[in-house]
């Protein structure tokens, strides 16, 4: 969803908050294109197929 709203967004700072066998949750800090400072995302993520992806039902 955040890349269909804004587009590329470079992150700046990545921290695992929580980490279980397939789950993590993860907070990011992150530079808004739209000139309004930075933002920060708190994450669950998922490893599926030996790939962390972004657990998107968590939006």
């Amino acid at each position: 969803m955040t890349h269909k709203q804004w587009g590329a967004i470079p992150v700046k700072t990545v921290h695992i908050d929580e980490l279980s066998g397939t789950h993590a949750v993860v907070s990011y800090d992150y530079d808004k294109e739209t000139g309004q400072g930075t933002g920060q995302k708190r994450r669950d993520w998922v490893r599926e197929g030996g790939v962390w992806k972004d657990d998107c039902s968590n939006s």
